[in-house]
């Protein structure tokens, strides 16, 4: 059953005017007020309407000689929000649905074309400067435990250094520090790493630098020479000198197998003493 007040909300919700008589007609029978109403099953939230004394109100003051505007017996009425507004709208059911289903679509790309951007490499190179002719940068592979260091002492003797220890190793690792709020991912280890290797080839020059293995390829020289991977990029330059320029100009490199890599597979010995000719003393 619906009231007076409701008809009046839900004609107003459909965009009808409603008109109210501003004088009370001659012999008119006496107007009757509507009960209290709930416009919602929420009534144990207090939501509970009622007309009673606003409608008394005018009644008693509504005469002839004392005609009211329309605003004021218009009673102030809030507008509900109807139900049936998507359908109004022109959207069924079925488009609603599908266009959820491309939110989410795109909510999920999104999210996995963020965690591919901010994948951060992981890796470690060592370091070793030997007097002012080679510095040598090598992929780290602690985890295999094998003698890397006796094999590059063995290498560098048959490239007729003089026997002695090897320098310690100063081992890089990237990503320097742990930090999730600043950018880590493949350029910036690249600016960093030759940030770095300037500074030392200045401080104390070396005529070569011997990078051996896929990290030490793939970080340490021009991304322009490089291919997408670093285990291609090896591929591709292994064996090979390069002249570089964005460290110190002129600078040469030469890439070869990482000695983790040598001490797994002989075979690619052949390929690193074939590369290091020009290193012999």
């Amino acid at each position: 059953m619906v009231n007076e007040k409701q008809r009046m909300q839900y004609l107003g919700a459909l965009g009808i005017d409603s008109f109210m008589p501003r004088f009370i007609l001659p012999n008119a029978p006496e107007s009757q007020l509507c009960a209290v109403s709930v416009l919602s099953e929420s009534a144990s939230e207090g939501q509970v309407v009622s007309t009673q004394a606003s409608e008394s109100h005018i009644l008693k003051q509504n005469t002839p000689e004392q005609p009211l505007s329309p605003a004021a017996v218009a009673p102030a009425v809030e507008q509900p929000v109807p139900a049936q507004t998507v359908v109004e709208a022109g959207v069924s059911p079925d488009e609603l649905l599908g266009q959820l289903t491309d939110v989410k679509e795109f909510v999920a790309k999104a999210a996995k074309k963020k965690s591919k951007a901010v994948e951060v490499p992981r890796f470690s190179l060592s370091l070793w400067q030997l007097e002012d002719q080679l510095l040598v940068v090598d992929s780290r592979q602690p985890q295999q435990a094998l003698p890397t260091e006796n094999l590059l002492q063995n290498i560098l003797l048959a490239l007729g250094y003089a026997q002695q220890p090897l320098p310690q190793a100063h081992v890089v690792r990237w990503p320097i520090i742990e930090n999730r709020f600043e950018a880590q991912g493949v350029s910036e280890a690249r600016e960093t790493l030759a940030a770095l290797l300037t500074a030392r080839l200045e401080i104390q020059p070396a005529k070569y630098v011997l990078l051996m293995g896929a990290e030490a390829c793939h970080y340490l020289l021009p991304a322009e020479q490089l291919a997408e991977t670093q285990d291609e990029s090896l591929i591709n330059l292994q064996g090979k000198a390069l002249t570089v320029n964005h460290i110190i100009e002129g600078q040469t490199m030469i890439v070869t197998p990482s000695l983790t890599d040598m001490l797994r597979d002989t075979s690619l010995k052949a390929i690193t003493w074939q590369a290091i000719q020009p290193l012999r003393r």
